[in-house]
């Protein structure tokens, strides 16, 4: 049975869990009504992670699960297009992995990327796990056009490993970012 200084810490926690959450919830709100306005006006985000609203979600969860979820920080490798579309959305994925922490290594590709953002990682812990997170966060935290963003996840073979992946030892996972999707 906790003591009564456990019930009161355990109280005041749980009241500030549940402001972050309303905020949070506001900040999406204010996100979604931003973009409407922005949509009825012809405006486009640049990407899906340009929204200050979209970060605070992901990071919040990234944060939580890298705490929580059994699965502590994940190593990145950003491989980007040499586009302006690459350069402002690896800018933005940054912003969110240096506030939850996660260490990032950033290279211009040598070889084509699929549009938009793909993961590709090894079969096997940890990149594994840090892989299907990630994908499973951004589908159901960042809304593209009205529909959660679509990410296609690769996973590479032992014959067919990419040299940056093959030398991380299985602990890293890619985060190819191509050219705009839509172009």
């Amino acid at each position: 049975m906790p003591s009564g200084a456990n019930e009161q810490t355990l109280s005041l926690v749980q009241a500030q869990l549940r402001e972050v959450q309303a905020q949070r919830d506001q900040a999406l709100r204010e996100r979604d009504s931003t973009n409407q306005r922005l949509a009825a006006l012809g405006a486009v985000m640049p990407n899906p992670l340009h929204s200050d609203a979209v970060k605070w979600k992901l990071t919040s969860d990234l944060a939580y699960v890298s705490h929580d979820g059994g699965i502590k920080k994940c190593k990145i490798i950003i491989n980007k297009d040499s586009t302006q579309y690459s350069e402002t959305y690896t800018q933005d994925l940054k912003d969110i992995l240096n506030v939850v922490n996660w260490q990032f290594d950033e290279m211009v590709s040598d070889y084509p990327l699929p549009r938009g953002m793909s993961i590709t990682s090894v079969n096997q812990e940890p990149a594994q796990g840090c892989a299907q997170m990630f994908s499973q966060r951004l589908s159901s935290d960042v809304k593209w056009r009205g529909a959660p963003l679509a990410v296609q996840v690769r996973w590479a073979m032992s014959n067919n490993i990419p040299s940056h992946l093959f030398s991380c030892g299985g602990g890293c996972i890619e985060i190819g970012i191509g050219d705009d999707p839509e172009q």
